[in-house]
């Protein structure tokens, strides 16, 4: 069978939908910190800012913007493939990521912006 566009928007959705359960089931992971958005995961959220996994065509991508700012985001780090193990990764890079805007999350293959 070939991967046509619907078939890898259905992958794409069934594995968010494993992660998301997969975490809320982790006890190390504080739950009320993701929260699941139409394109990924929200994985922090302050009054300064908010870091969130964006599926991208071919990676994820972790951003930080201001919060109620979906438009203008500050920094953004690819995280190379679309692989459950990439999206693993880039979630826990988010979620430690203890300083998002004087730092850099760790293991991010690319700085986008």
């Amino acid at each position: 069978m070939s991967l046509t566009p619907e078939r890898a928007l259905l992958s794409s959705s069934n594995l968010l939908d494993d992660l998301e359960s997969a975490l809320r089931h982790d006890a190390n992971v504080a739950q009320e910190r993701i929260v699941r958005i139409d394109n990924g995961f929200r994985l922090q959220e302050t009054d300064d800012y908010v870091v969130e996994a964006w599926k991208m065509l071919y990676n994820w991508r972790l951003v930080v913007m201001r919060p109620h700012q979906q438009i203008d985001t500050i920094y953004g780090y690819y995280y190379f493939d679309t692989h459950p193990a990439t999206l693993a990764r880039t979630v826990a890079a988010g979620l430690q990521w203890e300083d998002p805007l004087h730092s850099s999350p760790e293991g991010f293959d690319k700085q986008a912006f």
